[in-house]
């Protein structure tokens, strides 16, 4: 779900701007239902350290996962959230650490390119 946007002007050698945008910036707009997808289920895991070795059946692809990745997906195991919802949950299972944001978006976009989780179009207001 990660779109790239190039906004290109008259004098190309002066002003290029790229703006990603994703589900994690998107929720200052929606803050969409996050959900996990049926591979998730499928996960085979080996902690190591603070460290989690992921085998995927699906694709048949083996993943290095941080504590950050892992907590996305064990917040979602309990079902959809919103993205606020989300990072909250992480932040009280981190011990009132706040995970850092860029760390929390790249992390979620990394999931969706997997097909480990999806972002409803719906709004989810109240969670």
């Amino acid at each position: 779900m990660l779109s790239l946007v190039l906004i290109i002007t008259e004098n190309l050698a002066d002003d290029i701007r790229v703006e990603r945008k994703s589900i994690a910036t998107l929720e200052i707009i929606a803050n969409p239902l996050v959900i996990l997808t049926p591979a998730a289920g499928e996960l085979i895991w080996v902690e190591w350290d603070d460290a989690y070795i992921v085998y995927q059946l699906s694709s048949t692809e083996t993943h290095f996962f941080n504590e950050t990745t892992a907590l996305i997906i064990e917040s979602l195991r309990q079902g959809p959230l919103s993205m606020e919802s989300m990072r909250n949950w992480i932040m009280d299972e981190l011990g009132g650490q706040s995970s850092d944001g860029l760390q929390l978006t790249m992390a979620v976009e990394r999931l969706e390119e997997l097909g480990l989780i999806d972002a409803s179009d719906e709004t989810a207001p109240g969670l």
